[in-house]
């Protein structure tokens, strides 16, 4: 059951980067993946995610880590 009412949705994407660890925390929830891009032009899609915001009355979003290498440098995030 939608709890926005009339097949209302958004999708959304949030991260958190720390530098000095060389981390990046993110969760998805219905976002186009995004691509993390290397110095080298080496592409790493963040394609682990949930579902859309506001679709379902619960939902559960867990939070995705990645660890950044040397040259990671760019996030490419493709929308409609």
């Amino acid at each position: 059951m939608s709890i926005s009412g009339q097949g209302k949705f958004i999708t959304f994407f949030c991260a958190i980067l720390d530098g000095a660890a060389r981390r990046l925390t993110y969760c998805n929830a219905g976002y186009n993946p995004p691509i993390l891009i290397s110095a080298q032009g080496e592409l790493r899609t963040l394609d682990r995610g949930e579902a859309v915001l506001g679709e379902f009355e619960s939902g559960s979003y867990d939070q995705q880590e990645i660890e950044l290498r040397p040259g990671d440098h760019r996030l490419y995030s493709p929308t409609e």
